[in-house]
Formats: C-alpha cells, sequence, structure tokens
C-alpha cells in the first residue's frame, strides 16, 4: 500500500485506488487475526497476574519462617511470571500495530482526497460525511467489522465514482476479474455468503472475500450503493442448495423473471471467473442447478 505522494491527481484513479486498497487491507487483517487474539489472550493473563500479586502483597506476612519463605517464593514466582506475560504482550502490541500501519497513509489519503475535490455543491455533502469517519482502528477493517465506518466509507466512494464518471455508469459495469487457476471448473468453485452483501470465493485454494459490487451485481440507478437482482438471485441459490425448482419455488412470482434473472446470473459469473461452460444449465426436472457450490456461511444461516 502506498501514498498518494506528489504525482498528478486524478480523482477517479484516487478513488479506484481507495477502493483497492481497502480490499487489501480487508485482507491483511484477515490474515493476521491470530496476533490480536494472542494479544487480547496475554494481555487478559497478565491481568490476573497482576492480581494474583496484589493479593499476595497483601496477605498477612506468616509468623513461621518456614511458611513465609514459600510465601516469598510463590511472590517472586509470580512476578518472574508477570514479567514473562509482560515481555510477550509488549513483543504481540508491536506486531499488531505493525499490521494496522497502513491505515495511517490510508486516512492521509482519504483526507487529502476530499481536500482535492471539485469546488462544486455536489461533492460538499461528501466532504463532509467522510471527514467524520475514522477507519484507523482494526475494529473498522475485520469482518465482520466491529464498527460500521469502512464500509460506509466504501459507499460513499463507490457513490464519488459514479459522480465522477456519470457519462460511463451505464455504459460500464465495474467487474474486477476472480484470479481463476488454470484448468479451474465450475465444480471447483465456492461461492460462501457471509454477510448480505459480501462473499467468501474460493477456488482451487485461491480465496479471496468480494462484496456484490465487486463482482459487477451493483444496481446503479438512483446512484448505486445497492446489490441488484441478480445478487438477489445467487442469494436464493445459497438458500435452496444450489437449486431453484419452478414448480415449488417460484410458480407464484413469475417463471420469465426468473429466468431473466438466472440469464444475467449466468453472464455474471463467466465473466467474473472466466469458465466458459454453463454454471446454471436448466435440468430435464424444470430446475436450474448450479454447477458450482453456493452456500450460506455459519455466520448468517440464522
Amino acid at each position: 500500500m502506498y501514498g498518494m505522494g506528489v504525482r498528478e491527481f486524478d480523482l477517479i484513479e484516487t478513488i479506484v485506488d481507495l477502493l483497492r486498497r481497502i480490499d487489501e487491507g480487508r485482507k491483511i487483517v484477515k490474515e493476521t487475526q491470530h496476533i490480536s487474539d494472542s494479544f487480547w489472550r496475554v494481555h487478559a493473563n497478565r491481568e490476573r497476574a497482576d492480581q494474583v500479586i496484589q493479593e499476595l502483597q497483601l496477605a498477612p506476612i506468616p509468623s513461621d519462617e518456614t511458611a513465609r519463605n514459600q510465601a516469598q517464593a510463590e511472590l517472586d514466582r509470580q512476578v518472574v511470571a508477570r514479567q514473562r506475560l509482560r515481555d510477550e504482550s509488549h513483543d504481540l502490541w508491536r506486531q499488531l500495530t505493525e499490521t494496522v500501519a497502513f491505515t495511517g497513509p490510508f486516512s492521509n489519503d482519504v483526507s487529502l482526497l476530499l481536500e482535492r475535490l471539485p469546488l462544486e455543491p455536489k461533492w460538499d455533502l461528501y466532504r463532509r460525511a467522510l471527514g467524520k469517519l475514522d477507519v484507523r482502528q482494526r475494529s473498522s477493517w475485520t469482518d465482520p467489522p466491529e464498527n460500521s465506518a469502512l464500509d460506509t466509507l466504501e459507499m460513499r466512494l463507490r457513490e464519488m465514482l459514479d459522480l465522477a464518471t456519470p457519462t460511463q455508469r451505464k455504459q460500464v459495469r465495474r467487474v474486477d476479474p476472480f484470479p481463476t487457476p488454470d484448468g479451474a471448473l465450475w465444480k471447483d468453485v465456492t461461492i460462501a455468503f457471509i454477510s448480505d452483501h459480501r462473499v467468501q470465493i474460493t477456488v482451487l485454494g485461491v480465496t479471496e472475500p468480494r462484496s456484490y459490487a465487486d463482482m459487477g451485481f451493483e444496481d446503479r440507478r438512483g446512484g448505486g450503493g445497492k446489490p441488484d437482482l441478480a445478487w438477489v438471485c445467487l442469494r436464493s441459490l445459497a438458500e435452496l442448495a444450489g437449486v431453484i425448482e419452478r414448480r415449488v419455488h417460484f410458480e407464484k412470482t413469475g417463471w420469465k423473471k426468473i429466468e431473466k434473472k438466472v440469464q444475467t446470473l449466468r453472464g455474471r459469473l463467466k465473466e467474473l471467473f472466466g469458465i466458459q461452460d454453463d454454471p446454471l444449465p436448466f435440468r430435464e426436472r424444470r430446475a436450474y442447478e448450479a454447477q458450482f457450490k453456493v452456500i450460506l456461511a455459519k455466520s448468517i444461516e440464522h
């Protein structure tokens, strides 16, 4: 990750770069979650050690010399153990702060973007809204996040990208192709919904989290910022174990509408993964059957 530096400012390029860095940052935080878990475990143990030492220091001094020596030995042992925990805690804290070192330059570049937005009234709302968001804390970058600042920032940046490219909004759908390994088939693809707007994709050992917008499923009407009907169709597949049956599931809603959604979904998936075989063939038993695995992650099953 890098800052904007002094190169010539390009509004669209800058917004696209910030969106890319959001995905990279989420990936870094996910891959280093074990460091955070270890730090808080050691921190809790250190606090318990402090409490034990305090209790030993406040305990009455035994009159018996043997008991007094044993009490002192136990106190000394606890002090050594606490120091070891302090050293481990300090080392883990150093590692933990390094994992989010990117958030400082990233936040500075968001501020620089706001300073360099066009001096037109339509951009004023974004200056005010984004200026209030603080995404320097690790809690903004976890998945799911502990606070919504980064998700809000990402949504506003996509709105700004649409605003910066009004002539392209209806003509170009932003799709970031998945790095599908050579030779992969649809049976090698797994799409797991980890939230209403994000999935975890795995193909032959290659795993990446993606949002609906990254995958080309953004409804750009009215300024965008929400998934389209093809995304709803994909989510339905996850809920229905990969099978959309005409008679059972969609008899009342109008099969023609379902067919249109599936047709759109087919095209998006082929474009995203670069696999040209049909990902959603229509079987003889009058049902669409996904040739890939599409599921709801345990975190959103209930």
